[in-house]
């Protein structure tokens, strides 16, 4: 007879997911591959951002190495620097002022 299922937390899943010895079920998050899939990760709190001075950009439909073009230079660019703001929780939580509600219940 089959073992009774038990329920995972979101932890356990993962964790299940991820297993090396298991190709086959290897979790891939879908959204994150297909819309970004360059990641940069920086050890500063600074966002860099460069603003491109471009009046108009041309660009060709087809592209032969035959036919010749205007080459284009660089208008040049300006990078500003943005440092997010830090927001943290200044409430305190109190664990015992909880209720059990059903999913779209007002308290």
């Amino acid at each position: 007879m089959a073992d009774k299922a038990t329920a995972l937390n979101t932890n356990q899943l993962f964790r299940y997911l991820n297993r090396g010895d298991i190709a086959e079920v290897k979790f891939s998050p879908l959204f994150t591959t297909l819309f970004f899939p360059n990641v940069a990760t920086f050890s500063t709190q600074n966002i860099m951002l460069d603003t491109l001075d471009i009046e108009e950009v041309t660009m060709s439909a087809f592209c032969s190495p035959m036919v010749g073009s205007q080459v284009q230079r660089d208008k040049g660019y300006e990078t500003s620097t943005i440092k997010p703001g830090y927001m943290k929780p200044k409430h305190e939580i109190d664990p015992t002022k909880t209720i059990m509600r059903m999913a779209g219940e007002d308290p």
